[in-house]
This record gives structure tokens, C-alpha cells and sequence, in this order.
């Protein structure tokens, strides 16, 4: 939280204590640092239901990301197709941001322009989010129904056990237009919740990882979910089973089940052809 200013007189000499120290720095733009949410609880009623599949139904497509520089910058490694399209380029949700934008008072020491790393979130409230079987209301083309009815979430673990002995008190953050290039649109709603979050994005109270799946076509040692499976051994190590075959039985989703076995698990699921 940023202090107040104050000058300190010595000798008729002026110095100013800006209280750096009063300020804590969380960094929350890198992306891998996020995770797919749980339903927010206190918004919709879903979210207090167990092992119910409805628990997703509401969520739609969210995307978090940062653009590789070398897609906005006139480099050997750039595409062509980009190179050559200034439009393209210089599109405001592809834009590399750079320090002026947001400061345009600073100096560079360099006077090289110093670009800064952003997060990139894109939302499709028509498209159907990870884990969100509904089947009921969608268009014919697999679109989700009532778009302003669904959300889309991401959560982070912030390395601090106690706000309020830390002193945080508000999120500083620069936020670009996301209908910039939509003036007639009517905007949307975006919240941040600071404090305890489940992490059971499938929520059925179960704790489920992906190296605690079988790594062979034998099935055992699981329990099944209306989920899916989760596996009924403890988590020893975070990577894959060792083998060539085990990642391609335990790398599969939350929903412990492979491509082929969502088909039966869920019969109104078609596979992308």
C-alpha cells in the first residue's frame, strides 16, 4: 500500500521520504502463475452444490496469456503474414505496451523504449468453458444460451497469510479498454476476491492428481465421480508415472478420463472431427 510524502530539513537541505517500505509488491501478471477457479461462491447458486455436474454450467471461455514480442515486432522471427500487416500489428489487443503509455512523464535513462509484460485475459461468455457439460442450454451450434448469465475465472495462490497485518488494502492496477474497439458494446463486469478460495474446480470433495492415476489400460486403484475418476493413492511426487506409455493414460484432464472414454462417460458428448 503506498505511504504519504513528507520532507525532512538538515541544514537547509530538503529530502523527501516517499516510504518505500510501506508499499508490498505482488507481481500478479505472470500467467502460468494462474489456474483455472472454482464457481465463485456469493454469485451463483451453483456453487454450493457437490458432486453435481450443474456446478459448471455457468462457466464459459476464459484464456490468459502473454503475447510473445516477437509477434509485434519487425524481427527475422516474426511471420510474414504479421510482418507485412501494420494493421494486424498495431491492433489494441495485440499491442506491445510500453512503459510511456502508462507512465508518459517518465524517463528513460536509455532513452530506449522500455516495454512492459501484461496479462492478457480473453473472455468468450458464447463458447462453453473447461468441464461445463451443459447440454440444455445451447444453441444449435453448440453455442451457450443467455451469455450474460455466465462467467469465467482464474485463481492464484498470493504468497501473504494475513492482509490486514500486511496492510493490503486495494489492488493497483492499469486496465485497457477491453471494447475499445467496440464502442456500442455494454460492457461486462470484472471482480477480484481476495481471501479464501476452494480449489475444487470439479468440486465433489475429492482431491484428484493426475500422476495418481493408473499408467496402464488396467483400471484400478480409482474411485468414480460424477466427474469422472480420481485415484485413491496419496501423492508422493508431482511429475508422471516413469515409461513412455504413462503420460499417455495419466495426462488426461481433471476428469481422469482420456478422449475416447468422455464419449461413454458422457453420452451427449461428440468428439471434434
Amino acid at each position: 500500500m503506498p505511504g504519504h510524502s513528507r520532507a525532512i530539513s538538515d541544514e537547509g537541505n530538503a529530502y523527501i521520504d516517499d516510504f518505500e517500505g510501506s508499499e508490498t509488491s505482488i507481481d500478479l501478471k505472470q500467467f502460468s502463475s494462474w489456474k483455472l477457479s472454482s464457481t465463485p461462491r456469493g454469485y451463483f447458486a451453483e456453487a454450493e452444490r457437490n458432486n453435481d455436474r450443474t456446478y459448471g454450467y455457468g462457466r464459459a471461455k476464459l484464456a490468459w496469456y502473454q503475447i510473445d514480442p516477437l509477434f509485434v515486432r519487425s524481427e527475422s522471427r516474426t511471420p510474414p503474414h504479421i510482418k507485412n500487416n501494420p494493421d494486424l500489428v498495431s491492433n489494441p489487443y495485440v499491442y506491445e505496451v510500453y512503459e510511456q503509455d502508462i507512465f508518459p512523464n517518465k524517463e528513460n535513462p536509455n532513452g530506449i523504449p522500455t516495454n512492459i509484460s501484461v496479462l492478457n485475459l480473453a473472455y468468450y461468455p458464447r463458447e462453453r468453458g473447461p468441464y461445463n457439460y451443459d447440454f440444455e442450454d445451447i444453441d444449435g451450434e453448440g453455442r451457450l444460451e443467455n451469455p450474460t448469465q455466465r462467467w469465467g475465472g482464474i485463481m492464484r495462490e498470493v504468497y501473504s497469510s494475513d492482509f490486514e497485518q500486511s496492510n493490503v488494502e486495494f489492488i493497483e492496477f492499469w486496465l485497457m479498454d477491453p471494447f475499445v474497439a467496440m464502442p456500442g458494446h455494454q460492457g461486462g463486469q470484472l471482480y477480484f476476491n481476495l481471501g479464501n478460495i476452494s480449489e475444487d474446480v470439479l468440486k465433489d470433495s475429492r482431491k484428484t492428481f493426475e500422476n495418481g492415476l493408473p499408467a496402464s489400460e488396467l483400471v484400478d486403484k480409482v474411485d468414480t465421480t460424477t466427474w469422472g475418476r480420481v485415484p485413491l493413492t496419496q501423492a508422493l511426487v508431482q511429475g508422471f508415472s516413469a515409461g513412455d506409455e504413462s503420460r499417455r493414460f495419466q495426462d488426461v484432464g481433471l476428469d481422469g478420463l482420456s478422449s475416447a472414454e468422455e464419449v461413454s462417460f458422457f453420452p451427449w458428448i461428440r468428439p471434434i472431427t
